[in-house]
Order: structure tokens, then sequence, then C-alpha cells
């Protein structure tokens, strides 16, 4: 019985252990796009600017706008609207359709379809390609409940010699049943 035992305890150890250690290694198994984009969900050096580049960004709430130039910028605050845009979990949960369109000049068009909207907030996103590379990323986002309804739009979009981000843009609808509408959005460009 202890024999047993300690066969079943070494062999889940050595599964255990045997589990990928990445999660960015496994979501490229599941789809290669999902890559990419979850670099930019780490904020990876690979896909955010140099250093030393100035942002332009115009803010509007209700139709109040407001324009600044960020020369310091903090990422991770910055892009903190990407927290809900995650395609991995859809690709791994094989709760989407796709199609693929070509588009003139080498560019090719993906546009993902989310089936299961009961359980996921994205409902759709679209990857725009030239060759391997991401030019720009759209999604939708719905959620809601008895007191509210939210409506959000991401686009992003790359420089596709160096993979990097050069704009980005986020807009929020909140249908509040006791406030009413509120819009919020951020659109915003990346300047050398």
């Amino acid at each position: 019985m202890a024999i047993r035992f300690l066969l079943f305890a070494l062999i889940l150890t050595v599964v255990g252990c045997s589990k990928e250690k990445s999660d960015t290694y496994s979501a490229y198994k599941v789809h290669p796009i999902t890559h990419q984009l979850q670099l930019l969900d780490s904020l990876n050096r690979e896909i955010l600017p140099e250093k030393d580049l100035k942002v332009t960004k115009t803010v509007t709430y209700n139709s109040k706008e407001e324009t600044v130039l960020l020369e310091e910028i903090n990422w991770k605050k910055e892009l903190g609207f990407l927290s809900e845009f995650k395609p991995e979990k859809i690709f791994r949960a094989k709760a989407v359709d796709s199609t693929i369109e070509k588009l003139n000049s080498g560019f090719e068009k993906r546009t993902y379809i989310v089936t299961d909207t009961s359980y996921f907030n994205l409902r759709k996103f679209v990857v725009e390609l030239k060759g391997d590379r991401i030019t720009h990323i759209g999604a939708e986002i719905s959620d809601e409940n008895i007191l509210y309804h939210t409506e959000k739009v991401i686009e992003l979009d790359f420089d596709p010699e160096s993979k990097r981000l050069r704009n980005y843009f986020y807009f929020e609808e909140k249908d509040m049943s006791l406030r009413g509408i509120n819009e919020y959005s951020i659109k915003a460009s990346i300047n050398k």
C-alpha cells in the first residue's frame, strides 16, 4: 500500500513538473495571434514603444474634451483598459467563429465572433495583419446586469516593421438605470 502511494506521488510530481511554465507559449500554441496579444497584455517591452517618446492623448467625458501631452508614461496604468480583452481564453474554450479576408497590398483581416456570450464579455474582435505581423486590433466588449449596460470599443494600431504600438483608442458607453448614459473615450498617438 505504501509503495502504491509513493508511486502515485512520484507520478503526480513528474506530471506537475512537466506542465508548461509560460502562459505566453501555451497561448501561442492555441493560436499564434494570441502570442502577440499576450505580450501586449503583459506590457512586454517588445510591443510597447521605445523610451523617451511622447503621447498625445485626448480624453472625452460626456462631450467635455481635454488634450494632454504625456512625456513620462506609466504603461500599466495607461493601457489598463486592456484588462478585459483576453482573447486567449476564448480560443482555449473554442467559443469563437472566425473568417479570414484577404485585403489589398498583402494585408489580411481576421474577424472573430464569440459564440458563448453568456460567459464571455468580449463579443467580437478583428485582427489585421501584414504577413505575420499584426497592424491593427479592434474589439467590442459588452457587459450588462440589472443596474447597467456597458458597451466598449478598443482599437490598437501597430507599426508592422517594428511591431510597436503607435495609436490606441478606447470608448466606453455606460447606461446606468439610475443615472442615465455616460460616455468616456481616450484617443492617443505615440510620437517620436
